[in-house]
């Protein structure tokens, strides 16, 4: 009962955005071109600490690693420019700063984990301190929003985020609000770090035994396969040849084990876990739906193919 009111929530969120044409999805808009520097989710913003110290103190930033410069994010914009102004509107928003102190002309691709902010669509957002645009996208299952800003000269960027007004987050929020009123569970609760299984493990008709009660299991694929980006889907129960994995369960001396299985040499890479949540189901529903309510759009003339290529993801790991 409660399998099938989520999956009716999901998809009653999903429709909704199709109807007005806004996807939780969005391509990624970035080439891997040698002038692209791919810091991604490699900064300590996406670590727990972090995290905690936006949440408690409304502010956290790292330096990093890979160029002369900083990251920050911030939801008063004074602690990220000093020199503006502050005007009511501004509380809409949350802030990201870019600090970047090198001469060499780049573009710099940047994820932040949506435990800052919910990710979402949108091209040509202005910097407020310097003159920069950058480009805002959902990726990797809509766990990160990617944020991709060229830059030719030592800058301070301060991007504005909003916080609460993009429709995928009202649409979340909606259906978080509704599973709790019914089953008391939240697509947003907890569960254990991903695995990923090697191509070893994940030999051609091989069982790969799962730790962990069965009920709880989670198992997803990448349906990009060789693409640079990533579409996690849950993975079918029960044998299903045509997306090469599928995971089942088995009895034995009275005690349930689950198995992972894939069904030819060119497996889509696997992830899983023992203690999956609500959210980690919910994320794999959501992106299979996209990907449909994708070529629906497409057909009916909604949807720009004009835009850069890329896979569709949603508001993902790590939904």
């Amino acid at each position: 009962m409660r399998e099938q009111l989520t999956t009716t929530l999901i998809l009653t969120a999903v429709l909704a955005l199709a109807a007005v044409g806004v996807g939780l999805a969005g391509a990624s808009g970035v080439s891997s071109d040698a002038d692209t520097l791919a810091i991604d989710n490699n900064h300590g913003l996406d670590e727990d600490p972090a995290v905690s110290e936006f949440h408690s103190e409304g502010y956290t930033e790292t330096q990093l690693s890979q160029v002369d410069g900083s990251l920050a994010i911030a939801t008063d914009k004074r602690d990220v420019d000093a020199d503006g102004s502050v005007l009511p509107m501004d509380v809409r928003n949350n802030y990201v700063r870019i600090d970047y102190n090198e001469d060499f002309e780049r573009t710099l691709r940047i994820h932040i984990p949506r435990d800052y902010q919910m990710p979402y669509s949108q091209s040509g957002v202005e910097s407020i301190t310097s003159d920069h645009s950058a480009e805002f996208t959902p990726v990797r299952g809509g766990e990160y929003l990617e944020i991709v800003v060229h830059v030719d000269e030592p800058t301070e960027i301060v991007l504005p985020l909003q916080k609460d007004s993009s429709a995928s987050y009202k649409a979340v929020e909606w259906v978080d609000m509704r599973l709790q009123a019914a089953t008391g569970a939240s697509v947003f609760g907890s569960g254990d770090e991903w695995q990923y299984l090697s191509e070893d493990e994940l030999a051609q008709d091989t069982a790969y035994e799962v730790d962990g009660n069965p009920e709880d299991v989670v198992v997803q694929y990448d349906a990009e396969r060789a693409d640079a980006d990533e579409t996690w889907l849950n993975a079918p129960k029960g044998e299903a040849d045509d997306v090469g994995v599928y995971w089942f369960t088995r009895s034995t001396d009275g005690n349930e084990t689950a198995y992972i299985v894939a069904t030819d040499d060119d497996a889509p890479n696997v992830r899983y876990k023992s203690k999956g949540s609500e959210r980690d189901r919910w994320g794999g529903h959501v992106r299979d739906a996209l990907k449909n309510v994708d070529r629906i759009q497409e057909r009916l003339g909604l949807k720009d193919n004009g835009d850069s290529g890329g896979d569709a993801d949603t508001g993902g790991d790590s939904a």
